[in-house]
């Protein structure tokens, strides 16, 4: 199976913020999207900049959907060891993981406006499998590849914004302790997978008003 792709995750990720900003703003407006560093979003300024606001977090992978022949109309979406590695570091914070797929075939398809699908990365952890591709059928249906088996259908709007609302209020301090634990967890764990390169999320960050 050689599927291919035609475009990076960070292009897909200008798609899946607007996307989300869309979706969440009417129940979140106060909604921060970010690409966290420790030594950056983490620092000390702006954990200052940040005192005495609460926050809620949304973690997100971009995926960029990949074609293949024998797959004619639908959408391949592969899901690597660290999405699963983000995903159980995260589960016992109560931080939500989510992965993004833009729903277009080529690139000259893609607009800001380009229809996207989301899924909750619980909804893959059955998988018995450390790397695997998802078939996603043009209403979202994801099946695991090679397999009659239903994974999971798109999260609705309010069930991004039910996921976002269970993630518990941290102050800002707690988010970048939680996160550099998170990161510090994930590279422990996918040592092994050093060579397959790194993934990192993008955030979406609900100030608690």
């Amino acid at each position: 199976m050689d599927p291919t792709s035609f475009m990076s995750e960070h292009t897909a990720e200008y798609v899946l913020v607007n996307d989300l900003g869309h979706r969440l703003s009417p129940a979140f407006p106060d909604l921060l999207p970010m690409f966290f560093w420790a030594t950056r979003e983490g620092n000390r300024t702006a954990i200052e900049s940040m005192r005495n606001l609460n926050f809620r977090l949304l973690t997100c992978f971009a995926r960029r959907p990949k074609v293949a022949q024998f797959v004619n109309e639908h959408i391949l979406m592969k899901v690597n060891p660290e999405l699963k590695q983000y995903y159980q570091a995260c589960r016992p914070l109560g931080i939500p993981v989510v992965a993004g797929l833009p729903m277009i075939r080529s690139l000259s398809s893609l607009r800001l406006t380009s229809v996207c699908n989301w899924f909750s990365l619980a909804d893959f952890d059955c998988v018995d499998q450390e790397e695997f591709y998802v078939v996603v059928a043009k209403d979202g249906t994801a099946t695991l590849f090679e397999s009659d088996d239903k994974l999971a259908v798109p999260l609705t709007t309010m069930k991004i914004e039910n996921l976002l609302r269970q993630s518990p209020k941290l102050s800002w301090d707690e988010v970048v302790r939680s996160l550099r634990d998170v990161r510090r967890m994930v590279a422990y764990n996918t040592q092994r997978f050093i060579f397959l390169g790194a993934y990192r999320p993008f955030l979406l960050a609900a100030l608690e008003q």
